[in-house]
């Protein structure tokens, strides 16, 4: 049986943490929202206008990224500025957005 390489057996050790991650980025809304965060922080109002929902909508994915460890906040006043918080999840969109490009249209 030929044995595993030592980024093999990491990522099998890792394996639900790395499944977690990848379910918080596979919905169509949070890719396009964890994309316009990779060109920089943006408050919920400014994201709003990326996908069809609402503000209560778009709250709610940013929490749960956020809880994932995706997204970071900064407060500034009675706004809230969500960036990219995870190494790994913008070398990921960087790939996906590179991959499968965009036009402003679609984002």
């Amino acid at each position: 049986m030929m044995a595993w390489s030592a980024a093999a057996e990491m990522l099998c050790e890792r394996a639900t943490e790395v499944a977690d991650l990848l379910k918080l980025v596979a919905n169509e809304q949070r890719l396009l929202l964890l994309c316009r965060l990779r060109e920089g922080e943006a408050s919920v109002g400014e994201l709003v206008g990326l996908c069809d929902l609402s503000q209560s909508s778009v709250s709610q994915h940013l929490s749960k990224m956020r809880e994932g460890g995706l997204v970071q906040t900064r407060r500034e006043a009675t706004t809230i500025y969500y960036s990219m918080a995870n190494p790994h999840v913008d070398a990921l969109m960087e790939f996906l957005c590179s991959r499968f490009g965009r036009t402003e249209e679609h984002i």
